[in-house]
């Protein structure tokens, strides 16, 4: 008796040492949205004249096929998922709620957290934790860093422009038809529409397994009547 009371506990003791599972991203296991026709060639990645600072533009990515799926998902969504809907580029989940933070605290935190998700939403404590887990770094499974200048796969790099690197930005007109400088863009019809912000302005940075796989100036607008 004594003998299988302590192999009982032995086994116990070794699985509690486990390192405790992380919940599936929402999106793993589902097939991601098709790529952009232009990623991993020249013309999806950005001149050297773009960088400044510490932010930079990578004049060409990874090739797609090189790319696994939750990576592609991390750039183009999924049209369904274990949620049983679509998921947005989870870039862009990211952006929106970062932004959200930063309209509510004037900063941009270190990196998301389950309490920071539910800060934002209208109810936080009705948030269901599958929601919550759209926000989850898809490579690692905790939430991501926001602040990795460095590479660190499945992690942030996101911080609002300077003065100086908006009007380094702004000289660039490719870069971004002068929306969010000069409040109004140009249709492919040759109109001029007029525009005001909804976001700040922020430089974003997404690393992959290998390498970044998206570096992006960020920001909403809507049309002014």
């Amino acid at each position: 008796m004594y003998t299988k009371c302590l192999a009982t506990t032995l086994i116990i003791s070794i699985i509690c040492s486990l390192p405790q599972a992380v919940l599936a991203h929402p999106a793993d296991g589902y097939p991601p949205n098709e790529m952009p026709p232009a990623y991993g060639t020249e013309a999806y990645g950005r001149p050297p004249e773009c960088n400044i600072n510490d932010l930079t533009f990578s004049p060409s990515y990874p090739d797609p096929a090189a790319l696994t799926d939750i990576e592609r998902y991390m750039i183009v969504g999924c049209t369904n998922s274990s949620l049983g809907y679509a998921l947005q580029p989870w870039y862009d989940e990211v952006f929106m709620a970062v932004n959200a933070i930063y309209s509510h605290s004037d900063s941009v935190p270190p990196q998301l957290s389950e309490e920071l998700i539910r800060s934002i939403s209208v109810c936080p404590e009705s948030v269901p934790e599958e929601h919550i887990n759209i926000f989850r770094n898809p490579i690692t499974g905790e939430f991501p860093r926001l602040d990795a200048a460095e590479f660190s796969p499945g992690d942030v790099y996101i911080r609002i422009l300077t003065p100086e690197e908006r009007e380094h930005f702004a000289a660039l007109s490719a870069l971004d038809d002068g929306i969010w400088d000069r409040g109004e863009f140009t249709t492919p019809l040759g109109d001029t529409i007029q525009v005001e912000l909804t976001t700040e302005v922020y430089y974003m940075r997404v690393y992959g397994l290998t390498a970044p796989i998206i570096e992006r100036i960020m920001y909403r607008f809507r049309t002014v009547e």
